[in-house]
């Protein structure tokens, strides 16, 4: 136990993964392992609404996803230059 009373572990990971579409309220990725996953939800609010605009208009990107306490959570939209 930390001396602020947080218990940390070393089980938070950050990770960026390339939307490629949203199916059902739910963002549709892949990881860099080529791996798609399909159980996030596109996030409420601005960041949503942004990712939404990328998609429609064909722009590459990637998200910033954060896993704490078997919890993710999209935090961060990114350009991404594919080659």
């Amino acid at each position: 136990l930390c001396s602020d009373g947080i218990k940390r572990n070393n089980e938070n990971e950050l990770s960026s993964s390339h939307v490629i579409g949203i199916c059902d309220g739910f963002l549709v990725l892949t990881d860099g392992k080529g791996e798609t996953k399909e159980e996030l939800r596109l996030p409420d609010g601005d960041l949503g609404k942004d990712i939404e605009k990328k998609l429609a208009s064909g722009g590459e990107f990637l998200v910033t996803v954060i896993k704490a306490i078997d919890e993710e959570h999209i935090t961060l939209i990114k350009s991404a230059s594919f080659q």
